[in-house]
């Protein structure tokens, strides 16, 4: 075999047994399969004798797991534009290594595909997928949760079966809105982060909506706008806001991505941030206390995040429930100066 990559097919036909025979030999499994100490010495010979180094495929065979996991969004612009992404993929990818996994990262541009998530699984042999802000047509994850693979999506996924983690996006935009209205705003935009088709857009939504609704404000689709994740399209939908409205005196951006486009729209429209408009974000990405203003925000922590998926994912492929599992990770307001006016000027923190 010099000169070539000896293979467990290698193994198999010197040792004159199945390949599943050699995987079990190779993990200690043997005794599942009543394997006769003959076969298993014989084995472990010619193993010796070829100089076989197991690896990744032929472990794959013998526990029916390829050890290998997927951090799953709903758009690759997602990777390209949201500063919280990498947050939560950094320590995910640390848990993984942790505990001998691998990691893919992919985009489900067409949910609509009745094959996306199943051809995904199976052409990678993935053990199980991390999915972040799914769409509310995403049926598919359901077959898979029903199905009992492993799955980790948001703790407010409607399967009484899933597993989830992440946090109260619904709780986090009213914070938000609410100190707004504790500064003294009752005209108070709204530019989400994301199209309302996405489940996290929506309930932020629902959350400034009924921020406004307790405090018995109306709501004004006249002081809504849709951006598209990026920096660029809180730019542009900041600029459209201003064209058709100019009384409102406070802005509820859904992310603090969106939230650095929308505060270039204001500069650059001589509005200033916060004596003219004041404005907040969600996330508390690493930028968001060194812009000009600070950005009040409430925090999420994105590490904890990614760590805790990674773990409970782990766990679920490794046929452990996870206890909980449905976590709801807290979420705390950072009042920085972009939302400390005249009347409430605070001191600048976080």
């Amino acid at each position: 075999m010099k000169g070539k990559k000896v293979t467990i097919q290698d193994v198999a036909r010197h040792a004159g047994v199945s390949i599943a025979t050699v995987s079990f030999v190779l993990n200690k499994k043997g005794s599942q399969m009543a394997i006769p100490p003959e076969t298993r010495e014989r084995v472990l010979r010619v193993v010796q004798e070829l100089k076989y180094v197991p690896n990744a495929a032929g472990r794959h065979l013998a526990s029916g797991k390829s050890h290998t996991i997927a951090f799953v969004l709903p758009s690759a612009i997602h990777l390209r534009v949201d500063a919280f992404i990498p947050q939560i993929l950094s320590s995910l990818n640390e848990v993984c290594h942790q505990n001998g996994f691998k990691l893919l990262v992919y985009a489900i541009e067409d949910p609509s595909r009745p094959d996306a998530y199943m051809s995904m699984v199976q052409e990678n042999s993935i053990d199980g997928l991390f999915i972040l802000n799914p769409r509310e047509d995403e049926n598919q994850i359901n077959a898979l949760i029903d199905a009992d693979f492993p799955v980790i999506v948001g703790p407010g996924w409607q399967n009484p079966k899933a597993c989830g983690v992440g946090f109260s996006n619904h709780l986090a935009a009213m914070k938000a809105t609410e100190h707004l209205l504790s500064e003294g705003h009752r005209r108070i935009a709204c530019i989400n982060y994301g199209p309302e088709n996405y489940l996290t857009a929506a309930s932020r939504y629902r959350g400034y909506c009924d921020a406004l609704t307790q405090a018995g404000l109306p709501i004004d689709e006249n002081l809504v706008a849709w951006a598209d994740f990026s920096h660029e399209s809180g730019y542009r939908s900041a600029l459209r806001l201003l064209e058709r409205n100019s009384d409102f005196t406070a802005i509820f951006t859904g992310n603090d991505t969106v939230a650095i486009g929308v505060m270039a729209a204001l500069h650059d429209r001589g509005r200033e941030i916060p004596r003219d408009i004041s404005i907040i974000g969600i996330d508390d990405i690493p930028p968001s206390k060194f812009l000009s203003p600070p950005l009040t925000t409430i925090h999420v922590d994105g590490a904890g995040y990614g760590r805790l998926a990674g773990e409970m994912l782990i766990s679920l492929v490794n046929g452990i429930r996870p206890q909980p599992d449905r976590v709801y990770l807290p979420t705390d307001l950072m009042i920085r100066s972009s939302t400390a006016g005249p009347r409430t000027r605070l001191s600048v923190f976080g």
